[in-house]
């Protein structure tokens, strides 16, 4: 058994269908890996386990996809699979509570579709995307956790990750590459909220119980009203709505990202890290009164009447557009 042949240095976290991930050394590579140990049962068969690892195992390596090394049987009743160690984290914990910076989740979210591009390219769907499947190796982000990868000719899967999940993987457990641009535009409306939008989709996911329930919620005000609109065409219901492929998704998020860094919003402001505009508001009767300021100096104010939060987030939305992405 391959226990025998590597020493487990310490646990690393305990994945989502797994016994746990450590940090390893293989015994006579004197090699440092990251170690998935996964328990056969029901519903998890040893032959299909390896199969996936071996597929992986083949791809080339990709600065996006965590390369798989070694996979096999840990023990008579555990399979493990060897993988390139990535110990900077995930977007899961590299997130705070209110959301990251949003040019820097863009570019995050941009060099992970080229991973994802070319596991599709190569005829496979990762099809359990998320933040804490996206690693951080000296600051480059890594698809990771391809236990329900499959190919594209055969994409069934025992199990989902609902709140990320396509409502299509989840009524069928069938995937398609629209179920991944699905998940992984879910993924970028999780790390700008800071998970505040990850409710549970209805049950079963019936059109009519879809139609009134949005999977992005209440995105923040922070949010450039642009790449709103590209999150909501990426989750659409309907897979055929949805961008054409990975590649197209990439492509719009790259030209709705703001060009500039900006600090999540606070009650009452929101403003670039360089200090080259701040926007300020505050509630007056019958409205709310917004102030623009440039280098220190006020640009603008106005005065939203009557203004209910949809009112404000929509007038917020543009105001963030106009300074964090110029066009």
């Amino acid at each position: 058994m391959s226990s025998d042949r590597y020493d487990i240095l310490q646990k690393l976290g305990d994945g989502h269908f797994t016994l746990g991930v450590f940090l390893a050394e293989h015994k006579d590579l004197q090699r440092t890996v990251a170690l998935k140990l996964i328990e056969v049962g029901p519903g998890v068969h040893r032959d299909d386990l390896l199969q996936e690892a071996r597929a992986m195992a083949a791809l080339a390596p990709h600065d996006n996809v965590v390369q798989v090394l070694d996979a096999g049987d840990w023990d008579s009743d555990t399979v493990y699979i060897a993988s390139e160690p990535c110990t900077d984290g995930s977007l899961d914990s590299l997130s705070s509570p209110i959301g990251l910076d949003p040019a820097t989740a863009c570019r995050f979210t941009s060099d992970v579709c080229r991973g994802l591009e070319y596991m599709h390219s190569e005829g496979m769907l990762h099809l359990d995307i998320r933040p804490a499947n996206v690693l951080l190796s000296a600051g480059e982000p890594k698809l990771c956790d391809f236990g329900l990868a499959r190919w594209t000719t055969n994409a069934n899967v025992p199990s989902v990750y609902a709140p990320h999940a396509a409502p299509e993987l989840l009524a069928t457990y069938d995937g398609s590459e629209a179920s991944d641009q699905y998940a992984m535009a879910m993924t970028l409306a999780h790390v700008l909220s800071g998970g505040a939008i990850c409710s549970m989709p209805p049950d079963p996911p019936d059109p009519r119980l879809w139609k009134g329930w949005d999977p992005l919620g209440a995105l923040d005000i922070n949010i450039p009203a642009k790449l709103v609109r590209v999150l909501k065409r990426a989750t659409s219901y309907n897979p055929t709505k949805r961008y054409k492929s990975v590649e197209e998704f990439k492509r719009a998020v790259d030209g709705a990202a703001p060009t500039t860094s900006f600090l999540p919003p606070r009650n009452d402001s929101v403003e670039s890290t360089d200090g080259s505009w701040r926007i300020e508001w505050s509630s007056k009767r019958g409205g709310i009164t917004v102030e623009v300021l440039c280098n220190g100096r006020r640009k603008n104010r106005m005065g939203i009447k009557g203004a209910d939060d949809q009112v404000f987030r929509r007038h917020m939305h543009g105001l963030i557009s106009e300074f964090a992405a110029p066009r």
